[in-house]
């Protein structure tokens, strides 16, 4: 008992550490490249790890049931779920933050380009004059008031 425990352990503290090694690997190369096609990868690989987390998480919860008793094998199983939502949880939280970005970014660099610029041109100057000229001559009217 106590020695699959042990290996149990030492599965889950492997699995962390793989889990930071690509976290920090995918951040390092968003950083490097923030290309489309450099994303989709990203969240492919992403994916496929969180995957292979889960299957290994099924092994793991097959061997308890075959060897722990039913109190322990309940005990067991809460943990293991717990820990596969919060798996599940962080991705998420990683992927809306990486697709949130980098949308946000691709779509004000386009509105900036397209839209906005030719909307200032054509009505600002209009307004710009009128609003001017409004303010110019309540300014004047102050002027006058005040001597």
């Amino acid at each position: 008992m106590l020695l699959v425990m042990m290996m149990m352990m030492m599965m889950m503290m492997l699995m962390m550490m793989m889990m930071v090694v690509v976290v920090v690997v995918v951040v390092m190369m968003m950083m490097m490249m923030m290309m489309m096609m450099m994303m989709m990868m990203m969240m492919m690989l992403i994916m496929m790890m969180v995957m292979m987390m889960a299957m290994m998480m099924m092994m793991a919860m097959m061997m308890m049931m075959r060897l722990m008793r039913l109190m322990r094998m309940r005990m067991m199983m809460m943990m293991m779920m717990m820990i596969m939502m919060m798996m599940m949880m962080m991705m998420m939280m990683m992927m809306m933050l990486i697709d949130d970005y980098d949308d946000d970014d691709d779509d004000d660099d386009d509105d900036d380009d397209d839209d906005d610029d030719d909307d200032d041109d054509d009505d600002d100057d209009d307004d710009d004059v009128d609003d001017d000229d409004i303010l110019f001559r309540k300014h004047i009217h102050f002027q006058i008031k005040l001597q």
